[in-house]
């Protein structure tokens, strides 16, 4: 049975796609050590702010596969009259 992207993904106002083809863990087994998937967004003119500061950013986006409680990831944008990239791997 597959999961449905209301049950598992927040609903977040964001522009693109979300779905969850993988079925659910066998209830006794971990959801994370079975959790795959994968993920693409853009994101134009996005703001970050906390109370005392706010970086606007003209262009974020990025990639990423999650399996086996690790993130691969890629991102790009510009930002303050240039541009950043970074990939790397987050693990538990």
């Amino acid at each position: 049975m597959p999961i449905s992207s209301a049950a598992c993904l927040p609903d977040l106002p964001l522009e693109g796609a979300r779905e969850a083809d993988e079925p659910l863990p066998e209830p006794d087994k971990s959801f994370w050590e079975e959790l795959k998937g994968n993920l693409s967004f853009q994101f134009k003119k996005l703001v970050l702010a906390n109370p005392s500061k706010k970086i606007s950013l003209t262009k974020v986006e990025g990639s990423g596969d999650y399996e086996g409680k690790q993130l691969n990831y890629q991102l790009l944008g510009d930002i303050f009259e240039g541009k950043f990239k970074s990939s790397g791997t987050v693990k538990d």
